[in-house]
């Protein structure tokens, strides 16, 4: 698996890694879920029409599948599935995330 350290992921090579890895997948999930207001996060619905964080239409799932990988839990493949479909919807925003990280050193 590709396990760089503070690079810049295209949206291309984001797109390629979650096609191809779990871990990737579960990871580009919780990103975009810590991207939620903290409200957001709590009630599992959209509060602020920012372009940040999960959609309207994906907040109920995403946010429940964050929580579970946050647990401790890994995606089974009936969820994994759903979830790569999900995290591909917002490889510009992953794409963000990575150069932000970049920034920071991380």
């Amino acid at each position: 698996m590709s396990t760089v350290i503070n690079k810049k992921w295209t949206k291309e090579e984001i797109r390629n890694n979650i096609m191809k890895y779990d871990l990737w997948v579960e990871r580009s999930l919780v990103a975009i879920y810590r991207k939620q207001t903290s409200q957001e996060q709590i009630c599992e619905d959209v509060k602020v029409n920012n372009g940040i964080g999960f959609s309207a239409f994906h907040v109920k799932m995403g946010t429940y599948m964050s929580k579970w990988i946050i647990s401790g839990k890994h995606l089974n493949e009936k969820f994994m599935n759903k979830a790569r479909n999900i995290v591909l919807h917002y490889t510009k925003q992953l794409e963000q995330i990575s150069a932000e990280n970049y920034e920071k050193g991380i």
